[in-house]
């Protein structure tokens, strides 16, 4: 049985949807993991748009390709991370607004909250992504954070997560951390650290 490929799209963020889509297929994916960026997947869209998601799907089909699953890296990292000017570019402008940070993670998790809403609606039952680190900042920098300041952003992490977490599994979804160095739950003592938090 042949496996099927699926390809991830933040890479292409400049090509439209029906580009992106076209050229998959001719590479021979069976199916693409859309980033919710740029123009290839709008929770906000898929909110007020009824025809929004059959058009996408209709995309998809028409290239001969499945949806696997939805990506929210961008998201993700702005909900875990402390945040500075540079995490503006990761979420769509209404999602940014002033850049005050209790906002922005408000609205980010909102955002969240419509990309399980929509994955349901798609019958996708992975979400991808990041899920950032208050700890970054801390990383090679000397002198090194004390044991309380790490247990504490664990704790607001954990915090900032779990509903999330707990509202995806309600829905069905499963949400497939991206681990990479700076990410809290990156290797295996932070993760064990991690899921004791709760």
């Amino acid at each position: 049985m042949a496996r099927l490929l699926a390809l991830q799209s933040s890479g292409w963020l400049d090509l439209p949807l029906d580009d992106l889509a076209a050229q998959a297929n001719e590479w021979g994916y069976g199916a693409l993991e859309l980033a919710c960026a740029g123009e290839h997947f709008s929770p906000g869209r898929a909110d007020s748009q009824p025809d929004y998601l059959p058009r996408l799907l209709e995309t998809l089909e028409k290239n001969e390709l499945r949806l696997t699953a939805l990506s929210v890296h961008g998201l993700g990292q702005v909900l875990g991370d402390e945040l500075d000017a540079r995490h503006a570019q990761l979420v769509p402008d209404y999602v940014w607004g002033d850049g005050e940070p209790a906002g922005v993670k408000s609205r980010a998790a909102a955002e969240l909250g419509s990309v399980f809403q929509a994955a349901q609606k798609l019958g996708v039952t992975l979400i991808v992504g990041s899920m950032g680190s208050p700890l970054t900042r801390y990383l090679l920098q000397d002198p090194p954070a004390a044991p309380q300041l790490l247990r504490e952003a664990t704790q607001r992490w954990a915090e900032t997560w779990r509903p999330l977490l707990e509202a995806a599994g309600r829905l069905g979804l499963r949400f497939a951390l991206e681990a990479r160095p700076s990410q809290m739950a990156y290797e295996d003592r932070k993760s064990t650290r991690l899921n004791s938090s709760h």
